[in-house]
């Protein structure tokens, strides 16, 4: 027995054992994925839940931001916020000096009075046109029946002169009318232009289109600014976003199966989807997300973070823990 153990230790030499072990071994490690794969579709197949999770960067953003440019060319006459300043919608955040845009839309006024004055006294001389063409034609409708009645009541001339007159009086109705219509397209375009300066001045002054907070002021009183210029920049604080690239292999999975879990320094976050891309980046095989997180005040605005993004089946998050608690309660 030990002579036979003998010859098997010299039969097959240790270096000879461990060649065999590290073939083994590496049969085993690159394998093991394919298998990993044949079993993960195997519980699909009947059903159980799988996950998949991939780690992204990811980019702190604010619920919303605004630039808020300079809408005339103009000096500044009052600059009433400054950055880090929080502001509620509708704030005035800036204002330029007027006095052109006053005296434009003063000339505005005085031309829209003169047109509805026009208007009003055209419409008068319409209203006696109307009347006019009305009496005359009344009056020839009286001479020709009477002229029916008695044959030598009304002469000829005077049937005549009547018929003139509602000739007439046709032709001023008529040009009382386009006088009219000329005086109402007068009023309509003076109001319009009073409109429009109306609003070029009220263009003079910015306000703030949402709560939040201001985090850029490029505005000094005294100085002038073209129209276009950005001037502020204001942030919705009051929730976090988290905007990142996610992988071409996510596009298809429907975004309630999606979840995003942040990691931030020692603390995680659970995100919910809220914008997605609709077609993906062919230059870098990916598509936007952007993921809303309840916490209104951390992570900090413009840091970087590590999302999880995680893929679950629609039997729920909960499946496999419920399985292993009734696992658990048929060995009890």
């Amino acid at each position: 027995m030990a002579g036979g153990s003998r010859r098997s230790r010299g039969g097959t030499p240790f270096g000879t054992r461990a060649a065999l072990f590290v073939g083994l071994l590496s049969s085993l490690v690159i394998e093991a994925p394919t298998s990993f794969s044949a079993f993960a579709q195997d519980r699909a197949e009947v059903g159980e839940p799988t996950s998949t999770e991939v780690e992204v960067p990811g980019l702190v953003a604010p619920k919303r931001r605004a630039a808020i440019s300079s809408q005339v060319a103009g000096t500044i006459e009052t600059v009433d916020v400054s950055v880090g300043d929080r502001v509620r919608a509708g704030d005035r955040l800036i204002a330029f000096e007027t006095a052109d845009a006053e005296l434009e839309l003063l000339a505005a006024r005085a031309s829209l009075a003169a047109a509805t004055a026009r208007a009003i006294a055209s419409k008068a001389s319409a209203e006696k046109a109307r009347v006019g063409v009305s009496l005359a034609e009344g009056d020839l409708e009286r001479a020709r029946r009477s002229r029916e009645q008695v044959a030598d009541s009304v002469t000829d001339a005077e049937l005549e002169r009547r018929e003139t007159l509602v000739a007439q009086a046709r032709i001023e109705a008529e040009i009382a009318r386009a006088t009219l219509e000329v005086a109402e397209r007068e009023t309509s375009g003076a109001e319009v232009a009073v409109r429009r300066a109306e609003r070029q001045l009220e263009r003079h002054q910015l306000f703030a289109p949402f709560d939040g907070v201001l985090t850029r002021v490029a505005a000094v009183a005294g100085e002038m600014r073209d129209a276009g210029t950005v001037l502020f920049e204001v942030i919705d604080d009051s929730e976090r976003r988290i905007d990142l690239l996610a992988p071409e292999s996510l596009f298809d999975v429907e975004p309630e199966r999606l979840l995003g879990r942040v990691v931030a320094g020692h603390e995680t976050f659970e995100g919910m989807i809220v914008e997605r891309s609709p077609e993906i980046d062919p230059v870098h095989g990916s598509f936007r997300l952007r993921l809303a997180l309840p916490a209104a005040d951390r992570p900090a605005i413009g840091s970087r973070v590590m999302v999880l993004l995680t893929v679950r089946s629609a039997d729920g998050p909960d499946s496999d823990s419920d399985s292993t608690s009734d696992s658990t309660s048929g060995d009890r």
